[in-house]
């Protein structure tokens, strides 16, 4: 069940990487109509354990990557959230793995399946337009109809007062500094703040799925050419909320 969880999100990293490295800066959001109607305002949330990852580029080989969690940034994301979610007016229920304990069977029975399947679907799936399978390059796309998840999953809409589950997370992306040696070399003293500052770059994303209609009704990508520190992250997500809640 991990391996298909973290097999599922690298391949939606991988994704992110391919859909937004074209230029320096991208948002691309995909909705239903009815979301974007806003005939159901959300009010509430269930945020399912927010991932914060580490990827490093080998400077060997450009398809060579390392992906690792970064737990401290994880309670940073996670405090992020929360907060602007609330200067937004929407209510989230933060789900916390690190905070579990073995007796909190619902979330590995229940939420833990879900995550997963959201994150399959949105991989495999997309957004659905009256023209068919759309790839549209405006930054925010509206859509008949989204990715169909299980319908098993429509229960929790009842127990957690909401049908809107969502999973966000942030991926920091560290390019190597092999190329700028050229730069230390020939354009001191330019070069030295270019080869000790490596390039990173910060994808953040939110997929939201209403699990009494089984659908994922809001997909949301952005890359940021910037570190991952407190203030762009908190620029960043306030900003999603803000478009969420409109």
């Amino acid at each position: 069940m991990l391996k298909t969880v973290l097999n599922s999100k690298i391949c939606l990293g991988l994704f992110f990487l391919v859909f937004l490295t074209s230029c320096r800066g991208a948002l691309r959001i995909d909705r239903t109509r009815d979301f974007n109607a806003k005939k159901i305002r959300i009010e509430k949330m269930v945020s399912l354990d927010p991932d914060f990852e580490l990827l490093v580029t080998s400077g060997q080989r450009s398809t060579q990557r390392k992906y690792k969690r970064a737990t401290a940034k994880e309670i940073q994301l996670n405090n992020t959230l929360y907060r602007n979610a609330q200067k937004n007016g929407i209510q989230v229920e933060m789900i916390d793995t690190k905070r579990l304990e073995p007796k909190d069977t619902p979330y590995f029975r229940d939420l833990a399946p879900l995550k997963r399947e959201i994150l399959q679907v949105s991989f495999l799936q997309d957004f659905i337009s009256k023209k068919g399978r759309t790839f549209d390059k405006h930054t925010f796309n509206r859509h008949e109809t989204g990715p169909v998840i299980a319908s098993h999953f429509s229960h929790l809409a009842k127990q957690y007062d909401t049908p809107f589950f969502a999973i966000q997370g942030v991926t920091s992306h560290r390019k190597p500094v092999k190329g700028k040696l050229i730069w230390l070399i020939t354009v001191p003293p330019l070069g030295v703040v270019s080869f000790f500052s490596p390039e990173v770059d910060t994808y953040y994303y939110t997929i939201i799925a209403n699990v009494e209609t089984a659908e994922i009704v809001y997909r949301e990508i952005r890359r940021v050419d910037a570190p991952a520190s407190d203030t762009n992250l908190n620029a960043v997500i306030y900003d999603s909320f803000k478009i969420i809640s409109r």
